[in-house]
C-alpha cells in the first residue's frame, strides 16, 4: 500500500481475503443448524481496483480484520 501511495505501484487487487474464509464458515455453520436444509450458496466477494486515489482507508487500518475492531472474538455455542 505505502508503494502505491509513493507512485512504485499503480495499483493492486482487493479481493476481500478476509470475507472468503469467513463467509464459507458461516455458511457451512448454517448448514449444519438446518440440518443441510440450507446449502451454501456462491458468494461473489468482489474485486478491488486498489490505486493511488483510494489507497488512503488501506493505509488507515492497523488490524488484520475487516472492521473498526481489533479483537478476535469467540462466541462460544450453548
Amino acid at each position: 500500500m505505502t508503494a502505491i501511495q509513493a507512485g512504485i505501484l499503480d495499483f493492486t487487487i482487493d479481493q476481500s481475503a478476509y470475507l472468503q474464509g469467513f463467509l464459507p464458515t458461516l455458511y457451512l455453520y448454517l448448514y449444519k443448524l438446518s440440518g443441510s436444509l440450507v446449502s451454501p450458496s456462491e458468494t461473489n466477494t468482489g474485486l478491488k481496483f486498489v490505486t493511488k486515489a483510494n489507497v488512503a482507508p488501506y493505509l488507515k487500518s492497523t488490524n488484520r480484520y475487516e472492521g473498526s475492531s481489533p479483537k478476535q472474538l469467540y462466541i462460544p455455542t450453548v
